[in-house]
């Protein structure tokens, strides 16, 4: 049997322009998206970290359905319904 690896990480750069970029890589394929901070006046201004947080959740439950996590949030999810 073969392990899988799984990385989730989080990239900042120092360029606003360039954003923050959230990935996760498993096996030969990555999933990434990038989130844009606003600057205003002097003020740079980021995304919402539970913008960040939720993109990485429901990606994580979409790629491995099967795993402890998402069966754990999928129960929790049911409880929280009854």
């Amino acid at each position: 049997m073969r392990a899988l690896v799984i990385v989730v990480a989080l990239s900042v750069t120092a360029f606003a322009a360039r954003g923050i970029t959230a990935w996760i890589d498993y096996g030969s394929r990555t999933e990434k998206a990038t989130f844009y901070g606003t600057i205003i006046g002097d003020q740079q201004v980021w995304p919402a970290a539970d913008r960040i947080a939720a993109w990485m959740h429901e990606t994580a439950m979409r790629l491995f359905p099967e795993s402890p996590y998402a069966k754990e949030h999928t129960e929790a999810s049911k409880r929280a319904q009854d």
